[in-house]
């Protein structure tokens, strides 16, 4: 049965980076290009190489031995934590990163302001790392500076948690 790998990169804004050594693979494409490649590989492999039935019972298998993973994304694919960009992406410009003022994310290039920007960072977090987060990991991760701050903004999450003080985790609710 032909392979085919395909990496879809969904969020529009989203910037890919590769090193100079690294040409661009044609199996990395956007949203918009994902049909026009379903219906390329449906020209180059045109025989039927199992059935109807097949497929359906290959479905319940899969199903019942579905298990969610957690991989070490950054490992992965071989990333420094150190090259990552943190703190909140503008939603209006992608510019990174944008400034907390008086409650609300500001960007510097185009004066968007969100009350909620964050959330996408902090989904990105739980996507690179793991699924909690201290004050401290939140505010180096958001660019904040002010554990108070952060505080307000775990808070106001109203996201379940553990332990007093220092030792407080907290657990985010994004879905895999």
């Amino acid at each position: 049965m032909p392979l085919e790998s395909l990496v879809v990169i969904t969020y529009p804004n989203a910037l890919v980076k590769t090193s100079p050594s690294n040409i661009p693979l044609p199996s990395v494409i956007r949203t918009p290009s994902l049909l026009d490649k379903i219906n390329a590989l449906k020209e180059i492999h045109k025989e039927e190489i199992i059935s109807s039935k097949e497929i359906r019972k290959f479905c319940k298998l899969l199903v019942k031995h579905h298990s969610t993973g957690n991989p070490d994304i950054l490992q992965q694919f071989g990333i420094n934590e150190l090259d990552l960009l943190t703190g909140v992406q503008c939603p209006q410009c992608a510019t990174i990163p944008m400034e907390r003022k008086w409650g609300k994310w500001v960007c510097s290039n185009c004066c968007h302001s969100s009350k909620d920007a964050h959330l996408q960072a902090l989904n990105d977090y739980y996507l690179l790392f793991q699924s909690i987060i201290t004050n401290k990991k939140l505010r180096d991760f958001l660019q904040l500076s002010s554990s108070m701050v952060a505080n307000k903004i775990l808070t106001s999450m109203k996201i379940p948690f553990s332990g007093d003080k220092k030792a407080r985790k907290y657990y985010l609710p994004f879905d895999d």
